[in-house]
């Protein structure tokens, strides 16, 4: 009993590592490259423990000044990379464990779970045991109960779900305090820090207060229905055909603006690539822009911007300032 234990904790520990080792490299190092980059999306497609594990750490990261300190001086000094590179390693996976520990110990006891995750610019599809099928989109994260395969949370980003009719056993997915209640249907839902979108495809949906707070208002959503809701509102407005077309248009790896706002388009872009667009003003923001991209494909839409717009499109480090300066005016 205890060596299976053992065995299993290892193994967690060692993807924790990997994933821990990762970051550093993507971070920290200066020789970052896209092989790099391909080795990093070919370990994170093996399992979605090393999803999970990576986007765990990596969000550690951002949040702790105590790692950012220890980045290279911009004075020149530089760190030796390879003796701090086990330091950082250990210093990832002991705040994800403290992070981890504290959640345990805070929350209240809950139906087991399994936690399926995409990573920045992932797509992944899983099939049920019931028959229905969910297929996550850029940077998601979605948990699946073990003791109710039709019960799931939505965690954060975007999820697809076509759900087998079964009247007698509902289909539930609780994202932002807020219940979709299915018993056979086509449905989008997007989960963002401030708002859920929830877009119906196909047959119709019930969008509830997960608590039953009488504040805020329950909506029967049917084909054609786009409900947006906040933590104190909610607004159902009905899109064309086309409107829904371009908002699947992710399944396929693609993008489409129609009429968009460039700082709307940029920011949709940004979900799907590790290399940031900077829009630098509001009037370069509301710029319209139309076209068909590929999520990926960061190179060609500032071609199109700046050959059709006539904007300056800049490097700078990681990010790409797109500002409405025109060369000679």
């Amino acid at each position: 009993m205890s060596d299976a234990g053992e065995t299993i904790l290892t193994a967690a520990d060692d993807i924790e590592t990997r994933a821990a080792e990762w970051i550093v490299a993507r971070r920290v190092r200066d020789d970052w490259d896209d092989a790099r980059a391909a080795e990093l999306d070919a370990w994170l497609a093996q399992s979605p423990a090393h999803t999970v594990a990576y986007l765990r750490l990596d969000n550690a990261w951002g949040r702790t000044a105590r790692l950012a300190a220890l980045r290279p001086p911009a004075h020149g000094f530089r760190f030796s990379l390879p003796r701090l590179w086990p330091v950082l390693a250990k210093a990832a996976a002991a705040l994800s464990a403290i992070a981890v520990i504290g959640y345990f110990v805070a929350a209240p006891q809950s139906p087991r779970e399994r936690t399926y995750a995409t990573a920045l610019g992932g797509h992944d599809v899983l099939k049920l045991s019931d028959g229905s099928q969910v297929e996550l989109d850029t940077d998601t994260v979605l948990r699946i109960s073990l003791d109710d395969k039709r019960k799931v949370w939505l965690d954060k980003g975007e999820a697809y779900f076509q759900i087998a009719h079964d009247p007698h056993h509902p289909f539930t997915v609780t994202a932002a305090n807020r219940k979709v209640t299915v018993l056979g249907t086509k449905f989008l839902m997007r989960q963002e820090p401030q708002r859920l979108e929830v877009s119906v495809m196909e047959g119709r949906v019930r969008l509830e207060s997960a608590e039953g707070s009488g504040q805020q208002r329950s909506a029967l959503l049917t084909l054609g229905d786009d409900a947006v809701a906040t933590k104190t509102a909610m607004v159902v407005t009905r899109k064309t055909p086309r409107a829904r077309t371009e908002e699947m248009a992710w399944r396929r790896g693609l993008l489409i603006f129609d009429q968009r706002a460039l700082g709307d388009a940029a920011a949709e872009l940004n979900r799907y690539n590790t290399r940031k667009l900077v829009i630098a003003d509001k009037q370069t923001a509301a710029l319209i822009i139309g076209g068909t991209f590929r999520t990926n494909d960061v190179e060609a839409f500032t071609r199109v911007v700046r050959e059709i717009l006539g904007v300056r499109v800049e490097a700078r480090g990681d990010d790409i300032v797109i500002s409405q300066s025109r060369v000679g005016g």
